[in-house]
């Protein structure tokens, strides 16, 4: 490639990544502050479905010369009968002609919030999911969530790749993922803001929010396309020095299975992997793959043929011995127990434990006084 090519290759790369930036969000619609006629939003807050003894809450709209805001205030339910409670914000639609917000043509959801004390705030759609959703029926929408980790006060972009389908509704359908391979998100009923499942019952939490945006977020594409221009351009460059001095790099082959001189190596470095890190709520073989170096294939022969489990039995003996140790040598409540030693959701961690000990947590702890 002469100079006139080069410059002419530069040039080019300019105009797209132009093109490229320009393109990136131009897609979106606003949820809040709120619009009139067919885009009309509504917003209410929901509890536990209880007679009497149940969470409180409150929103009210705030404005000042420059914004809009909504005001969420929530107060965990303090009946010990209730083992998770909840409040909710969530927005709707009124238009029968349009009853739902449509997804479909959007890969993200922007939140600009600010949280009091709350630090793990689930975001949820519910999605009338055709064949399946019966408006008499309780729990039959389709929920989506992400557990958002707040750090502070700001604008929080969240892929809608990244929303799950909890595994206490499967549960409670006796479903599958896989059984729900039609899911239409231009069919989404409502857009929830839930009460952070670690705030302490009876304390007092405020949830400010100034924005909620759907969005076509295309930032991934362009880092792809900014790494692919930065090859080619690195390419061009060795290829033009190599032509001009030939350079001798010394090479030896290194063998990332030398670091462990024995199958006892391997082993304890398993376990050290998953005493370090159990407490991650997203831990799996692959993870611990790219931790210690060695293939997940193989990590699962050692938890089998070593430690004579599985790999979810064996992080799941951990975390409850840890569990057990933090529910007698502590007064932390058993949610923020929960979520400290790995599990994302109470009525599941609940489950476990009961499941393997014959006593809810909450009795256990009663037990050791």
């Amino acid at each position: 490639m002469n100079n006139k090519q080069m410059k002419l290759f530069i040039a080019l790369c300019i105009v797209a990544s132009a093109a490229l930036v320009y393109s990136v969000n131009t897609s979106s619609s606003q949820v809040f502050p709120i619009g009139d006629g067919e885009n009309k939003v509504f917003y209410e807050t929901y509890h536990e479905f209880l007679d009497s003894g149940y969470s409180k809450s409150s929103v009210r709209a705030s404005s000042d010369e420059s914004s809009q805001r909504i005001v969420f205030n929530y107060t965990l339910s303090e009946n010990q009968s209730i083992q998770e409670p909840f409040s909710a914000l969530f927005f709707y639609r009124k238009d029968s002609v349009r009853p739902f917000f449509d997804l479909s043509d959007y890969n993200t959801i922007s939140l600009d919030l600010h949280s009091l004390r709350g630090k793990r705030i689930p975001i949820t759609f519910t999605l009338n999911y055709k064949g399946f959703t019966d408006k008499d029926k309780l729990l039959s929408n389709l929920p989506l969530t992400y557990l958002l980790t707040y750090k502070s006060a700001g604008v929080y972009d969240i892929a809608l790749e990244d929303f799950e389908i909890p595994s206490w509704w499967l549960r409670e359908h006796n479903l599958k993922k896989e059984d729900l391979t039609e899911i239409d998100f231009s069919r989404v009923n409502y857009i929830v803001v839930g009460s952070c499942q670690l705030l302490e019952r009876g304390l007092e939490d405020k949830i400010t929010i100034s924005q909620v945006l759907l969005q076509t977020n295309n930032r991934v594409k362009f880092l792809w396309y900014g790494l692919f221009l930065l090859v080619v351009g690195a390419s061009i460059t060795i290829s033009k020095l190599i032509r001009r001095k030939k350079v001798v790099v010394p090479y030896s082959k290194v063998d990332i299975q030398e670091k462990y001189s024995d199958s006892s190596d391997k082993v304890n470095a398993v376990v050290n992997y998953v005493a370090n890190h159990y407490a991650d709520p997203e831990l799996s073989l692959n993870k611990i793959e790219q931790g210690v170096g060695i293939s997940s294939r193989e990590i699962g022969t050692i938890f089998k043929n070593e430690l004579g489990s599985s790999f979810k039995k064996y992080l799941n003996l951990v975390r409850l011995t840890e569990v057990k140790r933090l529910l007698l040598e502590t007064n932390q409540t058993i949610s923020v127990i929960a979520y400290n030693t790995g599990y994302s959701n109470v009525s599941h961690f609940n489950r476990v434990f009961k499941s393997e000990e014959g006593v809810s947590p909450k009795d256990y702890r009663e037990s050791l006084k």
